[in-house]
């Protein structure tokens, strides 16, 4: 018996892999995590292809990773994740509780953002931290997101950042209100964003709606993409990176 933890990658259910299609099968319950980005999976297709039903869970759910790792103990019991199970979330907390209580907890990779982004050219090993854009609130307005550019652009690595594809107030947060809330941050402190920095905006990674698309800050604010939506503050930039980029300007 065992909890597995699957990465369904970027895409739909077509990009499930054969030994996670084998695996599924085997399940008596399946699980799909979808508070952690946008996910774009035919139910029934998945249904046809896997012989199983799809249960949606919400945050409240997957965080309480001890009930769910203790509910394996007598059954097969599958997570669907988005992208790569443990590349941008929490869900570490699953193997340390499987280890905790004893049951076998499997992992199953798959196409991450975090690697995707290689298609717009840069080297991934020049990548520092990954920060999360999080969809404001009026008493939640973080700025440790900024923090973590100031940090790679003093050493002059690139900036992945995510922006949260959840809605608050029936909002989700686009492209342009994540660089403008960036850059008051900015102007507040080490003014390192111009409205001549260069921007690369990716939207739809992995999938056939795929847009990358390169820029000043002012002129991708005018673009209007659709999520997930991700977007990269060059550090120092290679001559290879610089002819890379030139693909989508």
């Amino acid at each position: 018996m065992a909890l597995h933890i699957i990465g369904i990658g970027l895409g739909d259910e077509n990009g499930l892999t054969l030994s996670q299609i084998d695996t599924l099968k085997k399940c008596s319950k399946v699980f799909l995590e979808d508070y952690t980005n946008v996910v774009h999976i035919n139910e029934k297709n998945f249904e046809k292809i896997t012989g199983k039903k799809i249960k949606k869970v919400g945050r409240d759910f997957v965080e309480d990773s001890e009930k769910l790792v203790s509910s394996a103990k007598n059954e097969e019991i599958a997570l669907l994740v988005s992208g790569d199970p443990l590349s941008a979330t929490t869900h570490i907390e699953f193997l340390l509780d499987g280890k905790k209580q004893n049951i076998e907890v499997k992992v199953y990779s798959n196409a991450s953002a975090l690697t995707a982004v290689g298609l717009a050219g840069l080297s991934l090993y020049k990548f520092g931290a990954t920060a999360s854009v999080p969809n404001p609130e009026e008493n939640f307005k973080p700025e440790s997101f900024y923090e973590i550019f100031e940090k790679n652009q003093r050493v002059g690595l690139h900036t992945l950042f995510l922006i949260d594809p959840n809605e608050k107030n029936g909002k989700k947060l686009s492209l342009k209100e994540a660089l403008e809330w960036l850059k008051k941050i900015d102007s507040k402190k080490k003014k390192l964003i111009t409205s001549k920095t260069k921007i690369i905006a990716c939207s739809n990674l992995g999938r056939e709606k795929q847009k990358i698309q390169v820029g000043s800050f002012e002129e991708i604010k005018k673009q209007e993409l659709e999520h997930p939506i991700c977007f990269i503050i060059p550090g120092e930039l290679n001559f290879k990176e610089e002819e890379a980029l030139k693909i989508y300007s």
